[in-house]
């Protein structure tokens, strides 16, 4: 719990270095409940301390966990299953984009624990956008290898035809109203023309 994070350049901790700040997060969402429950069980029964500490300890606790298991079996499945080293490339940028993700959405955790500095939470940030920027001219193949049926992904820009302009043609002109004038259009005041002409 005293250790604090060093990097300087954020590419140093990416591709599995961010699971410890992961694991770090756990431990201090663990010891803040066991101290906000320890205190609460010495005035209050030990219910009454449990769901007092639920929101802001307990929850937050349980879904750090979980997003600490997730990283971690989905680096083990891809250090033993996963030969292609292109698509290892790919995987270690979805699973960095995720780590930066949960990480910054939670970074007033780390700032209070003291892991990471205010410079450390910005640069972080600007490596989340970078790894987004990156992973764009990936997108379009993970989704494809998913092969999400288009019931499923009703988006006229991920259509499995490829049909971009069509799809959202028609996307646009099935949507209700869309050729019909406004339904305010009768209050509104007719323009005034004024005269452009000198009056002297």
């Amino acid at each position: 719990m005293e250790e604090k994070s060093d990097f300087v350049n954020p590419k140093e901790i990416l591709q599995g270095n961010l699971v410890h700040a992961l694991r770090w997060k756990v431990c201090f969402l663990l010891r803040e409940c066991g101290q906000k429950i320890m205190r609460l069980t010495s005035n209050q029964e030990a219910l009454s301390a449990w769901n007092n500490t639920q929101v802001f300890y307990l929850q937050e606790a349980a879904k750090a966990h979980c997003e600490l298991q997730f990283v971690e079996k989905a680096i083990e499945i891809l250090r033993k299953k996963v030969q292609d080293p292109p698509t290892i490339a790919v995987i270690w940028k979805m699973i960095d984009i995720y780590c930066l993700h949960s990480i910054t959405k939670n970074l007033s955790t780390f700032l209070e624990g003291g892991y990471f500095n205010p410079q450390q939470c910005n640069a972080l940030k600007e490596e989340l956008l970078t790894t987004l920027n990156d992973f764009s001219n990936d997108s379009i193949a993970v989704i494809d290898s998913v092969a999400i049926p288009d019931i499923f992904m009703p988006s006229a820009f991920g259509m499995s035809d490829g049909n971009i302009y069509k799809n959202l043609w028609r996307d646009l002109r099935a949507s209700k109203g869309c050729t019909e004038r406004a339904q305010y259009w009768k209050v509104l005041r007719k323009p005034v023309i004024y005269d452009q002409r000198p009056k002297l």
